[in-house]
């Protein structure tokens, strides 16, 4: 008498097909936010505002360097008009191209008022340290300041889950942007101090236009991610 064959397990022979599917899940869930990242840096011109801000800062310090802060103030100053004649001609947004532009007109009014070479680069330390401020006093309030901030900027999507999971999100987001603040006060300052032109100049083609994007980047990254995660509904019990 033969033998009947042997029944085929199919949830022996699928389970490692199963568990090899759910690794290879869970190996390329770890690579969207990654690509959404470089993706929105792109969106947000990334390479431009690198060009933008750095070109002027190149400029006054070569300029600062040659003859002095009149010198540095005029190349920077015909450097960031130049750019923005540019970028106007490419149909870059006008409101964009103007805040670039007004920023280097700031900064050199500031060096031109105080007569220091080094405050060009003291308006961002002026604005990271309000910013700092702000920061860790709306982390002790029930509103994080980056809540409302992303609702004005229009990164916090319109249906995001829960007002109370909002907020846990927005808590981490704000105490990283206060880390991110004191970060940059904590590499300028002394160098400030120090009254090295050109080393602050240096530092600020890193921290300045570029870190900030990025930063922007990231948390439209996380709060979009975040606003997916609070919004699927919970797995029924058993």
């Amino acid at each position: 008498m033969n033998n009947p064959p042997p029944v085929e397990n199919h949830a022996d022979r699928d389970r490692p097909t199963v568990a090899m599917s759910d690794s290879l899940t869970s190996a390329k869930g770890t690579r969207p936010g990654a690509a959404e990242l470089v993706a929105k840096i792109r969106d947000m011109g990334g390479s431009r505002h690198l060009i933008d801000g750095a070109t002027p800062i190149l400029g006054y310090v070569v300029g600062f360097q040659l003859h002095g802060i009149l010198t540095g103030i005029a190349v920077a100053t015909v450097i960031a008009l130049m750019v923005a004649a540019v970028r106007l001609r490419h149909g870059d947004r006008a409101l964009v191209v103007g805040v670039s532009t007004a920023l280097v007109l700031v900064f050199s009014a500031m060096a031109a008022a105080t007569g220091e070479g080094r405050d060009f680069f003291l308006p961002p330390l002026i604005l990271y340290a309000v910013l700092s401020v702000v920061f860790g006093i709306t982390l002790c309030t029930g509103t994080p300041a980056t809540l409302p901030i992303c609702r004005r900027i229009r990164f916090e999507p319109t249906e995001a889950g829960s007002p109370a999971a909002r907020r846990a999100l927005h808590r981490r987001v704000t105490f990283a942007w206060l880390a991110f603040c004191l970060a940059h006060l904590v590499v300028t300052v002394p160098i400030y101090l120090m009254n090295n032109v050109v080393l602050l100049g240096s530092v600020a083609l890193i921290l300045n236009k570029p870190m900030l994007v990025a930063a922007l980047a990231g948390t439209w990254v996380w709060v979009r991610h975040g606003a997916r995660t609070t919004s699927e509904p919970a797995p029924p019990s058993e």
